[in-house]
């Protein structure tokens, strides 16, 4: 009765469509018609070129335990309030308001809305909201705003990809109360959050948990592994299986005028493009995201990770105001397997000297093998609907190969 309840609650909140998709994204007539495959999921599009994107479909009973795990994990109650900033096309909007709809909490929607950060705020007073869920880059632009926390905002779940140690010190000093998380549409959310209890702390100690495999510890709550998640590793770069309630029914994906639609889980798990340590501590079990599969590689026969040197060259550039102007980036080299660039918003004429300076500063602190190689300049990064890099366009926009 309660999937068909939600099932019914989500239709009227998605615009009467179960496909979940950008506006700036022009379906197909077969992705139109994509809900006739499987009339009882709820479809999310990933991230691809028109003719091989992939769907992936999501159960309404996926999504209740999900969200019935979040909410445990964030302790909530009926006179919580959520505000709901995150567009409605992705697992991380619609998930805010499953939250709600389970734990009958009121759910304030402001997707509808372009991103302002004191309209943001302005709404967290109004409605005396107490839980949220932001992307890193409106992380940023409330620090860069330096505006302080309402003092009803309990929680902030922080998705969609990686929170430097940085933003997350001064976002705290703030009093915005940050609970780093990580998830995956095919997770119908999150996987592994920092537990409410980091919030209490006064100051972001380091924690052994945290420290990552390049030698570099990055200053961040730890993430506890979700109570409905299982979760084992594979192999040397650490690849991500997960055993869910919450998992995907299956994928699909349109190619020769038919759709190909499967269900990748085998006995129950599924194999994930991402890596990670899996850390156990006082009974719990915690996650420490490694990247995407395609974020690590070998160079000259040694296993590089790129978030954690992404890490170090973003803390780096913070004395230049370049925290948001600077990323590395993989691609494939002829002798040494593959090579890391550093790409910088700007340009040479004006910014070259501290370009040079700050790979000078970066390659000191590394292993040889992680040194930048070259430097290339950008008017700007192509970047996903929640602000993420594009890696593959980026790599694509620089004339450079994939990597091997």
């Amino acid at each position: 009765m309660e999937e068909a309840q939600l099932r019914k609650f989500l239709n009227f909140k998605m615009n009467q469509s179960f496909i979940a998709h950008s506006p700036l994204v022009k379906l197909s007539v077969a992705e139109m018609n994509l809900v006739q495959l499987k009339d009882s999921l709820i479809w999310f599009s990933t991230s691809g070129t028109t003719q091989h994107r992939k769907w992936i479909g999501l159960s309404c009973e996926s999504l209740i335990q999900s969200a019935e795990a979040v909410n445990q994990h964030l302790q909530v109650n009926s006179t919580d309030r959520w505000l709901n900033v995150l567009p409605l096309h992705h697992v991380g909007g619609v998930g805010v308001h499953v939250r709600g709809f389970i734990s009958q909490t009121k759910v304030i929607d402001f997707s509808w809305c372009k991103w302002s950060v004191f309209q943001f705020v302005e709404q967290l007073r109004v409605h005396q909201i107490s839980l949220t869920a932001l992307v890193p880059t409106q992380i940023f632009d409330l620090v860069n705003a330096q505006i302080k926390a309402p003092t009803s905002v309990r929680a902030i779940i922080v998705g969609g990809g990686s929170l430097s140690s940085h933003l997350y010190r001064q976002a705290r000093l703030l009093g915005w109360p940050l609970l780093p998380s990580f998830g995956m549409t095919e997770c119908s959310s999150q996987v592994a959050t920092a537990n409410i209890n980091s919030l209490s702390e006064v100051d972001s100690k380091e924690s052994n948990l945290t420290k990552s495999t390049s030698s570099m510890p990055i200053y961040l709550p730890p993430l506890q592994l979700l109570s409905h998640m299982e979760v084992r590793t594979q192999g040397e770069k650490q690849q991500l299986w997960i055993r869910s309630p919450a998992l995907l029914t299956c994928l699909a994906v349109y190619q020769n005028e038919k759709w190909d639609v499967c269900d990748p889980k085998v006995n129950g798990w599924y194999l994930s493009e991402d890596c990670a340590q899996v850390v156990q501590s006082q009974g719990c079990h915690f996650l420490i995201p490694l990247g995407r599969i395609q974020q690590q590689v070998k160079i000259m026969g040694e296993l590089v990770l790129l978030q954690p040197l992404l890490n170090l060259v973003q803390q780096l550039a913070i004395p230049l105001g370049w925290l948001d102007k600077v990323e590395l980036i993989f691609s494939s080299d002829l002798r040494k397997e593959n090579k890391i660039s550093l790409v910088v918003i700007g340009n040479k004429n004006h910014e070259g000297e501290l370009a040079e300076g700050l790979k000078a500063q970066f390659n000191h602190q590394v292993l040889p093998y992680e040194r930048i190689q070259d430097i290339f300049f950008v008017e700007n990064f192509p970047r996903t609907d929640l602000g993420k890099t594009n890696q593959k366009q980026l790599r694509q926009q620089l004339g450079l190969e994939e990597v091997s």
